[in-house]
């Protein structure tokens, strides 16, 4: 089953986690993992802090509530951690 967060609190919880990290995270509204077959999700690239850091926001903004299973790939020399069920929605 596939949850949506909206686009306000992705961007809000893109905000924070920037703020929190000196505005050098990556998070993704558009990360297409192993076996989705196109499908998109949302997903976060770095390491376990970075991992910790975005959890933390999510927590605040009630989003980690739906996010469900995490998957990870390894991405170079970090990594990336993405939820094949959350989808964000599209900009208007």
């Amino acid at each position: 089953m596939t949850e949506r967060v909206s686009r306000e609190d992705y961007e809000n919880l893109v905000e924070d986690v920037d703020a929190q990290l000196g505005g050098d995270v990556d998070v993704r509204d558009d990360y297409s993992g192993r076996y989705m077959y196109g499908a998109t999700c949302l997903a976060v690239v770095g390491d376990n802090y970075v991992l910790e850091v975005f959890l933390d926001a999510a927590r605040y903004y009630g989003i980690d509530a739906r996010l469900g299973n995490m998957a990870q790939d390894s991405m170079g020399l970090s990594q990336v951690f993405y939820w094949p069920g959350i989808e964000v929605e599209e900009a208007v």
